[in-house]
């Protein structure tokens, strides 16, 4: 899961495009953390497997789209591509942000969420930091740390996308 920003080009086409926080996530996100939705549901697990072009909006954002009332199905354009509204949260603020610590704890919140498979393959960039890192011993006896931009585990197997930085250290 990882946050990131997107340009959204509202519905009214009188209204000029605006920066959004978007989280990419899987399908269980929602009932992990007990976000409660006022319309629709979240995407499936199937949604996540095909890297669907569906979204979640927060209570706020389908406000300030589509003036509160259900916009389930209808579309929204994020990054000169459509999305479809799957379902929109009701009042859910959990603070600090439990589910990311790292950039937005106390901070602004998500305004949508899409499907992270769906972020990859767009090649959406994180917000914040997001990294992982892993030391392993080579045959010469030195320790290499490699340092990913970004690592997606999908379908059981760890893929990483973006550049790799790989340091060696003396033991």
């Amino acid at each position: 899961m990882f946050l990131t920003r997107l340009s959204l080009r509202p519905p009214d086409p009188r209204r000029k495009p605006f920066k959004v926080q978007a989280r990419a996530a899987f399908a269980n996100f929602f009932p992990m953390f007990d976000a409660p939705f006022k319309f629709g549901e979240p995407w499936t697990a199937a949604d996540d497997e095909a890297h669907s072009a569906v979204i979640v909006l927060t209570g706020e954002m389908n406000d300030r789209l589509f003036g509160g009332v259900n916009s389930v199905g209808k579309t929204v354009r994020l990054d000169n591509e459509e999305y479809t509204v799957r379902g929109v949260l009701s009042d859910w603020h959990p603070t600090p942000q439990f589910y990311d610590l790292n950039v937005s704890r106390f901070g602004g919140s998500d305004e949508l969420y899409l499907p992270f498979g769906r972020a990859i393959d767009k090649h959406m960039r994180a917000e914040g930091h997001v990294s992982c890192k892993a030391v392993s011993p080579n045959r010469l006896g030195g320790v290499y740390s490699i340092r990913l931009c970004m690592a997606a585990v999908l379908d059981g197997v760890a893929r990483c996308r973006g550049r790799a930085e790989v340091s060696r250290f003396s033991q």
